[in-house]
This record gives C-alpha cells, sequence and structure tokens, in this order.
C-alpha cells in the first residue's frame, strides 16, 4: 500500500467519525429539545457536504485532501467552537482557525 493510500483511509476514517459524532449531536439535541445545537450541528452537515455537491453540479472533481481539510474547518468552527464553547475555553482556538483560513485550508 502507498503513502497516499494510507493518508486517504485514515482521512476517509476520521471524515466517517466526524460525520458520526454530528449525526449523533443530532439525535441527541432533538432527544434534549436543545434546538441551537440541532440548527447548528444541522447546518455544519450541510455545510460539510457542499463542496461535494457543488464538484458534482460545476462538473469538477475536488481533491479529497480539500474536502478533508474543509470537514475540519467547519467541525472545529461550528461543532466545536459554537456548540462546545472551545472560543471561551481556548484563547488561542480563533487564531487556530484563522491561520488555517488564510492559508486556503479551510
Amino acid at each position: 500500500m502507498f503513502y497516499s493510500d494510507k493518508v486517504e483511509k485514515i482521512q476517509l476514517i476520521i471524515s466517517y467519525i466526524l460525520l458520526a459524532v454530528l449525526v449523533i449531536s443530532i439525535f441527541s439535541s432533538v432527544y434534549t429539545q436543545n434546538w441551537t445545537v440541532l440548527f447548528v450541528s444541522g447546518l455544519a452537515l450541510i455545510l460539510i457536504f457542499l463542496p461535494t455537491m457543488a464538484g458534482k453540479r460545476l462538473g469538477v472533481r475536488l481533491p479529497t485532501e480539500f474536502k478533508f481539510i474543509f470537514l475540519l474547518f467547519i467541525y472545529g468552527a461550528l461543532f466545536l467552537g459554537d456548540i462546545h464553547g472551545y472560543y471561551e475555553m481556548f484563547w488561542w482556538w480563533d487564531l487556530v482557525l484563522h491561520f488555517f483560513r488564510q492559508r486556503g485550508w479551510g
């Protein structure tokens, strides 16, 4: 197995784990009637699939790395940052996300 195949497989596994956490969060927020978490988790889930849908609609194949970094950025900004309060808990959280955005990684 080539190095790039291993990296792609790891990215896929991490992507599935993050998506599963978002789906569990959606069901959990319905059960607990936490509508803010439901809205943000649902929005994050929709935004995560946006590059894939746009690529298919435009007939463009987006690199796996782009989709993976976009997933990490949306997960970090919306789910961890807003829902779990990472912006308040860690003074550096916003700086990390802006670093990725400025480099074109998110």
